[in-house]
């Protein structure tokens, strides 16, 4: 981050990761495109712990960050102009538009 490589970051706390890509889509107002290679999509998606950062990162940027950050570190996605969030899990493909996370969000009716 000092190094100026990160365009955007979120933690992922409550709600776990799921919340976390939401958040920035709405954040950021482009949609995302994810995989979950782990077979237990509900616990990767949802599990709430601390010390874990979603970050955005230029795609030149990617090979600096990942060998700054080590082993723990892996890209699961990228950043589209369309909005919507798609996370691929084993399970199978879902999408969600940001209009309806920002009503979802808003706890609109």
């Amino acid at each position: 981050m000092n190094a100026g490589l990160v365009e955007s970051a979120h933690d992922v706390s409550e709600g776990g990761l799921a919340v976390a890509l939401a958040e920035m889509c709405l954040g950021g107002d482009l949609g995302l495109d994810v995989t979950i290679v782990d077979d237990d999509a509900c616990r990767a998606l949802f599990a709430e712990s601390l010390g874990r950062l979603v970050l955005e990162v230029r795609e030149e940027n990617v090979p600096r960050v990942l060998g700054d950050l080590g082993a723990e570190t892996t890209v699961i996605g990228r950043t589209v102009t369309e909005p919507v969030l798609t996370i691929t899990t084993p399970a199978g493909r879902h999408a969600w538009s940001l209009a309806g996370l920002e009503h979802a969000w808003r706890g609109a009716v």
